[in-house]
């Protein structure tokens, strides 16, 4: 049979929590008291036994506020719980009902459910849960008490606490400190734990001026160390300067100097090519070089040595050796002699033993060896 609920007792706040509780915590206990009866639809109180719970506290919109789940010992159809004391949906203890869902600003409702039946009407927590809020009181807001608004006993008491019993003109009010204490003078009456790094003055105002005169000392060596390295990079950058521009110009003039150097060589070396190259040309390609007869004739050799000839005359003579004057000079002694027998039937042993030579060639003329032979004809042709 389906089974229905009976709420029998109004919820309370849970102010059935021992005294000796309240005194321990100092606060009102965040719980609140259920009590109801649960029978069959015949009106039958359900078995004794354990039966599962759930508790939801809603807004007035029905939106949830609070849910927890309890197993709840039932006896005779009644049951008892303390909504606080339960599991949270993620199984976690509820430590009791957060005292923002009881805010007074709007109504509260408590839904039950036993064992997944359909959850009953939501029913309006009454006045007396929400005295919860009151926690509150048991402080005092910032501001809420003012002196105006203490007794003349209350404010001869407080005195007395403050001065201990001697003038009460003593006492400074809050309003008074910002006057007393922005005077320059303040600072030599307030005192100074010991301990300090820079100073061992029990005041601020002797503490403030050591520790300028320690500010200012750091200051100073700063500002010389600074000094003196700000002149040792300038000087180290002087001589690097320096350092470089010596080292450019002895590149430069070594550079200057090799290049004279070379430039010599090169000229030198391009002229010997230049020459080189001619009589390799001259060599190579004969036809390129244009011969002309430019002497030629007939040496008589013997005891009354003659010479017969275009351009060509006698000069001297000297045992087989006569010499041969051009009469228009050569240009230089690069010229070419051709010397050979006049006459036919010569010892070709002796002119193999003994070549006809040409020799001591210059502008002005040349020399031949006649070697035991009658007469030579010559011809010389200049390049």
């Amino acid at each position: 049979m389906r089974k229905g609920i009976a709420v029998l007792a109004t919820v309370l706040l849970s102010c059935i929590m021992s005294s000796a509780l309240r005194a321990e915590t100092g606060e009102i206990p965040a719980i609140l008291g259920f009590h109801s009866a649960i029978t069959d639809e015949g009106g039958n109180a359900i078995a004794d036994g354990d039966v599962g719970i759930k508790f939801r506290i809603t807004d007035a919109n029905g939106a949830e506020l609070y849910e927890e789940s309890q197993m709840v010992s039932a006896a005779n159809g009644l049951v008892s719980a303390l909504i606080g004391n339960g599991l949270t949906q993620d199984g976690a203890p509820a430590g009791g009902v957060p005292m923002n869902v009881l805010d007074p600003q709007g109504a509260r409702y408590l839904e039950v459910e036993v064992e997944g039946i359909a959850t009953l009407p939501p029913m309006e927590i009454a006045s007396v849960p929400y005295a919860a809020y009151a926690q509150q009181a048991l402080g005092v807001a910032n501001g809420s008490i003012s002196f105006d608004s203490l007794s003349a006993d209350a404010m001869k008491r407080i005195t007395e606490a403050l001065t201990n019993g001697k003038d009460a003109s003593q006492i400074l009010l809050r309003d008074e400190l910002p006057t007393l204490y922005s005077a320059p003078a303040a600072s030599s009456t307030i005192g100074v734990a010991g301990g300090l790094t820079y100073s061992t003055a029990n005041y601020l105002q002797a503490a403030l001026a050591d520790l300028d005169k320690a500010i200012a000392g750091s200051n100073a060596k700063i500002t010389a160390e600074t000094g003196e390295r700000s002149a040792a990079v300038s000087a180290e950058a002087q001589a690097r300067v320096a350092a470089d521009s010596s080292e450019t110009s002895a590149r430069a003039a070594a550079d200057s100097a090799e290049a004279d150097t070379r430039a010599v060589a090169d000229a030198a070396t391009n002229a010997s090519v230049a020459n080189l190259d001619g009589r390799v040309q001259a060599i190579e390609n004969p036809q390129r070089l244009s011969f002309g007869r430019s002497a030629w004739g007939t040496v008589t050799c013997g005891l009354s040595p003659a010479v017969h000839g275009q351009n060509a005359v006698f000069s001297s003579s000297s045992g087989s050796t006569v010499s041969v004057a051009f009469v228009q000079p050569m240009s230089d002694a690069y010229y070419s002699v051709v010397v050979t027998p006049t006459a036919d039937g010569i010892d070709t042993y002796s002119i193999n033993l003994h070549p006809l030579l040409a020799f001591n060639k210059s502008a002005a003329g040349f020399s031949v060896n006649c070697n035991n032979v009658p007469s030579v004809d010559f011809i010389v042709m200049g390049n």
